[in-house]
């Protein structure tokens, strides 16, 4: 049996929403949804009713999310395109985002400020919160176009406030851009009463297919096109539209229930119970209870978190110390040092992820494979 843990990297296909997508690969769904015969007709039909899924459990309107291939897209579009939209008309580019963000968001920083752009890291606390009175303070001395960041953070689980930074954010001229991948149905999201401009969500993150996602975008703050071609997503972004994927994207939408979320937070909740009986020297990152409920960060003062990782691997058990998108790196976390931590603290951490699939009969067995991880590695846990 393997255990998976990795479930901020991405979920496994509920198996009835594979179900779903196959009628629109191999059956009589599979036409263009693009064509205006009635297979046609049948496909678009799909897209537009899974495009209202993901509106409603976002408290959007339909015509506001646009498909696309996923979250980094979406980060990437929504930089880039308000960047050469300020340089189109001769202005500067103020940009405000925390080094606790995901690779998308990060490595855009280099890219923009090599085009002439500014970036101000906004700090993050112990827990990896956003300082509300920096952000009031450089909002009254300068002017920011665009603040980004993660609700709820892929290392930490770290869950921003959204309604108390958006308060701060619109008394000024600066758009919100909100990357909730990682949050996306396991907390509440309300797009318009909480006055965000842009929201990136992500299928394969809720049991849905990789290489789908949304940007939902307030009417007034529509993008311009990165792909031309066909006039797709309302002239948005060309390219013939993923009808397979959306309609799995939203068949997970639909399929994730309350109850899913309860269940993340009984397994967060008996995770950290154990590891405080049975393995002591654990320690929990972020901000326990509080973050969102299907990830767990904590570090083993001393130990190599991709080494643990390695050898917890070699006994069936899948999980990660920190994004999958940097998992090739031997640097230390980016969002561990943000919040304060040393290097070798950084170093020292697994992340743990659930889904709506795991169980505690997991976790228990978990627990009892990495103590005999620690002392083959001469660790007591």
């Amino acid at each position: 049996m393997v255990i998976y843990f990795d479930n901020a990297s991405t979920t496994p296909i509920d198996p009835r929403v594979w179900k779903k997508m196959e009628s629109f690969q191999f059956e009589e769904g599979f036409g263009n949804p693009s064509s205006i015969h009635m297979l046609g007709i049948r496909a678009s039909t799909a897209v537009e009713e899974a495009r209202q899924k993901i509106a409603d459990r976002v408290k959007s309107l339909s015509e506001e999310v646009c498909f696309l291939s996923g979250g980094s897209e979406a980060n990437n579009w929504v930089v880039q395109s308000l960047f050469r939209e300020a340089q189109a008309r001769h202005k500067p580019f103020h940009w405000a985002t925390t080094r606790a963000e995901h690779s998308s968001l990060t490595k855009l920083v280099s890219w923009i400020q090599s085009r002439g752009g500014n970036v101000t890291w906004l700090p993050v606390d112990a827990k990896g919160y956003i300082s509300e009175s920096y952000l009031k303070d450089l909002l009254k001395k300068s002017n920011i176009d665009l603040l980004s960041f993660s609700h709820a953070n892929s290392e930490t689980g770290t869950l921003q406030p959204l309604e108390s930074l958006a308060k701060i954010v619109k008394q000024s001229e600066t758009r919100i851009h909100v990357d909730a991948c990682q949050s996306f149905l396991k907390t509440e999201i309300d797009f318009a009463g909480q006055n965000l401009d842009y929201l990136v969500l992500s299928s394969h993150k809720i049991h849905g297919p990789k290489g789908i996602g949304a940007l939902v975008m307030r009417k007034g703050a529509k993008l311009k096109p990165l792909i031309l071609g066909g006039g797709q997503e309302g002239g948005l972004r060309s390219g013939t539209l993923n009808t397979e994927g959306i309609v799995g994207f939203g068949e997970a939408v639909e399929l994730y229930q309350d109850e899913d979320r309860r269940h993340l937070e009984e397994l967060k909740k008996h995770m950290v119970e154990l590891l405080a009986v049975k393995v002591p020297s654990a320690m929990p990152r972020g901000d326990y209870p509080n973050g969102i409920a299907s990830i767990l960060n904590f570090g083993i003062r001393g130990c190599d978190g991709k080494k643990l990782m390695q050898l917890l691997s070699r006994n069936r058990v899948c999980v990660s110390t920190g994004s999958a998108c940097d998992s090739g790196s031997k640097s230390p976390s980016q969002t561990l040092m943000a919040m304060g931590f040393s290097e070798e603290e950084a170093l020292s951490s697994l992340r743990i992820s659930f889904s709506k699939v795991n169980n505690k009969l997991e976790i228990e067995h978990f627990i009892e494979i990495l103590i005999n991880c620690l002392k083959e590695q001469n660790h007591e846990p």
